[in-house]
């Protein structure tokens, strides 16, 4: 976490940021209330169902993603996102004051949890889209056929979060520039608390080139376990031991 002495070197990479950028940089607080304006999708409450598959994705996944990737990137001081356009690509970065560390990461925030109205918003709806509308298994899920979701507790959010996470994992998706190179190195879950004015808060997830590496699929789990790949097979099938129709 940042505290008052951070601000001088925060302004400071801020203003080496904006040297680069086309124009001038927004932060993800400027940029609510047109985020807010684009989420005009009906919101839905997750079902039991639901609930119990995200529970247990998060059984088999919390150690890899959220106790390897989230909680791990919590001891690093990380400011944004930033919104800004380099070259005329439209980028979001999010600074890292910590030493010794890479210093602007690329990111792509997915979502982000509004603890006043307890609403969960996918952001990035293309890839959204690109993960779940094509997975026979999630065709009949709530994350297939609905972008936000109401009366949603921060747990839940984190739950949603590392699904998302796990889902992009499991797809082996390779997302390229506009010169066919690879976008991201790596694209660890990060989650960061963010306060706006009048006391409110929101917490925004994102997958950022963050420098962990994925696991390899053939590691194994545990010395009396089977592989990453098992933990996948199993979550590729498991919804349907969930939905309403099972």
């Amino acid at each position: 976490m940042t505290s008052m002495e951070d601000v001088p070197i925060i302004l400071h990479y801020i203003k080496e940021l904006e040297k680069i950028a086309d124009s001038h940089i927004s932060n993800v607080i400027g940029l609510l209330p047109v985020i807010k304006g684009e989420l005009n999708d009906q919101s839905v409450e997750l079902n039991k169902g639901d609930n119990l598959y995200l529970e247990y994705v998060w059984t088999l996944f919390k150690m890899i993603f959220w106790n390897n990737e989230a909680a791990i990137t919590l001891n690093s001081k990380l400011i944004g996102p930033f919104f800004l356009e380099i070259q005329s690509k439209s980028k979001w970065i999010t600074i890292n004051i910590s030493p010794n560390e890479n210093r602007y990461l690329k990111t792509r925030p997915f979502a982000f949890y509004d603890f006043e109205s307890s609403t969960f918003s996918y952001l990035n709806k293309s890839l959204k889209s690109k993960l779940f509308n094509d997975d026979i298994n999630l065709k009949n899920s709530s994350f297939c056929n609905y972008n936000r979701f109401k009366n949603i507790n921060e747990e839940q959010a984190n739950l949603l979060a590392l699904h998302f996470r796990v889902t992009f994992f499991s797809k082996k998706i390779k997302i390229v520039d506009d010169q066919g190179l690879l976008d991201f190195t790596t694209n660890n879950l990060v989650c960061m608390k963010i306060e706006y004015p009048q006391g409110k808060w929101i917490k925004i997830y994102s997958l950022i080139d963050y420098g962990l590496p994925d696991p390899e699929f053939d590691q194994k789990i545990g010395e009396n376990s089977g592989t990453i790949k098992d933990l996948v097979d199993t979550f590729n099938s498991c919804y349907q031991m969930f939905s309403p129709e099972s």
